[in-house]
């Protein structure tokens, strides 16, 4: 589509002006209105995708005449430096209409070396036992919006034994309710194979949840609703967590080079926080280190005032206060 309209309005444009110079009685024969729909089509095309070499080269190969290259050239980069002084890509802008969580190559924020993921993580969290009843594990998902939940040894433990999406949690009470009324301690002593495999549970995820996140959970009968299941078979045992004394840069990284969605922030064996993409977000992310961090406004001068404090692990923290950030209900993925 962006072809073919930046090709139209070339036309229109080369049209115009061929009229134009034949009414006034001008030699025409160096307007060529195709020739405007080509640069059209490229300059329109780069404009919006902000796109210069790589869409250089592949409208050229479109003709394979080089005596288009530098009015091409000359169309794209102007196309290109205009539409970088009003608004960002179309692909950007598409990011922020499906809430997708994109982190850039470098931080919107300087200086995240000087903070740990204790400054960002969202605490208390919302944990599941790895034995734990179906009326408890309906109320967490009716009332949270988050999209994974660390699993613990214990209600009364913090031990952080894995970690469960949101999806597997639904996709588990639509089990047969004979499996779901099999008594925990007997379906940990059976075989580690879980009732379904991954792939049969992203199938029924595709089929079965496709609804608003407040009518997604599976009814239940009342029996099922007093019984008590296993979420070992399909919990994630190894989740990536860091030290609650990790660099904060050094976490950004992890995020954009792992492709993380959730990252666990623990204390020993104790599960105590939990960081998602959305808390990396530069607004988010602001709003976070002033609060925590007692700045009035996060910015290089007030960052500059302040002196690094040496922390467990040969890190640097600045010093801050504040309890840490209370359970989140942020609509939307996280």
């Amino acid at each position: 589509p962006m072809i073919i309209i930046g090709a139209c309005l070339g036309r229109i444009v080369g049209q115009a002006s061929y009229d134009m110079v034949t009414a006034m009685s001008w030699r025409n024969d160096w307007v060529d209105p195709g020739l405007f729909a080509f640069i059209g089509a490229g300059a329109f095309f780069g404009g919006v995708s902000r796109l210069t070499i790589s869409l250089t080269v592949i409208m050229l190969e479109l003709t394979g005449s080089l005596t288009h290259l530098l009015p091409l050239m000359t169309a794209v980069m102007t196309a290109k430096w205009i539409a970088d002084l009003f608004t960002h890509p179309l692909y950007h802008a598409l990011l922020e209409v499906k809430c997708i969580p994109f982190l850039d190559s470098k931080p919107v924020l300087d200086k995240l070396d000087l903070f740990t993921v204790r400054h960002v993580m969202a605490s208390p969290v919302v944990t599941v036992c790895v034995k734990e009843a179906v009326k408890n594990i309906i109320a967490i998902l009716e009332n949270t919006d988050h999209n994974a939940f660390p699993v613990v040894l214990k209600p009364d433990s913090s031990i952080l034994v894995g970690l469960i999406s949101r999806a597997q949690l639904e996709v588990i009470l639509s089990l047969d309710e004979s499996i779901l009324l099999t008594d925990a301690d007997s379906w940990l002593m059976q075989s580690s194979e879980p009732e379904w495999w991954y792939n049969e549970m992203v199938n029924i995820k595709d089929n079965n949840f496709l609804k608003p996140l407040d009518e997604r959970v599976p009814p239940v009968t009342p029996a099922v609703e007093e019984a008590t299941i296993s979420l070992a078979p399909y919990m994630n045992c190894s989740p990536y967590t860091v030290a609650d004394t990790f660099s904060l840069s050094e976490a950004y990284v992890l995020f954009r080079t792992m492709g993380l969605r959730h990252m666990l922030v623990v204390n020993g064996h104790d599960v105590i926080g939990i960081i998602t993409r959305k808390d990396l977000l530069g607004q988010n992310m602001q709003e976070s280190l002033e609060m925590n961090c007692g700045l009035p406004m996060f910015s290089t001068s007030s960052l500059d005032s302040m002196e690094p404090q040496p922390v467990f692990g040969g890190l640097f923290s600045l010093s801050w206060s504040g309890s840490n950030r209370r359970p989140r209900a942020i609509s939307g993925i996280q």
